[in-house]
């Protein structure tokens, strides 16, 4: 795996375990986090000029980091990278919200 992989693979842990911290002390909620993410999801989808300029698995790629933290977001223990990119990948481009 190309060593990028396994960084943006920590980096996505890292971020889940913070947002699910931030939940948990009710600085946010889960609806808030929500909509971030759904919000990030809209703004790589109307960024149109970027993804005519990428392939397809490039432009699933850009979307993949969100659609992940909105999976690990429902994800319930154990939550590892592996189980929710598998997760991430059954479902596609479905949408994740």
């Amino acid at each position: 795996m190309n060593t990028a992989n396994l960084q943006l693979a920590g980096v996505l842990l890292v971020l889940d375990e913070l947002l699910s911290t931030l939940r948990a002390r009710g600085v946010v909620s889960r609806q808030e986090v929500d909509d971030l993410l759904a919000r990030a999801a809209k703004g790589v989808d109307n960024d149109r000029q970027r993804v005519a300029a990428l392939s397809a698995a490039n432009a699933e790629a850009v979307a993949f980091p969100i659609r992940f933290l909105q999976a690990a977001g429902k994800a319930g223990p154990p939550k590892t990278y592996s189980s929710i990119a598998a997760a991430v990948g059954r479902a596609g481009g479905d949408d994740q919200t």
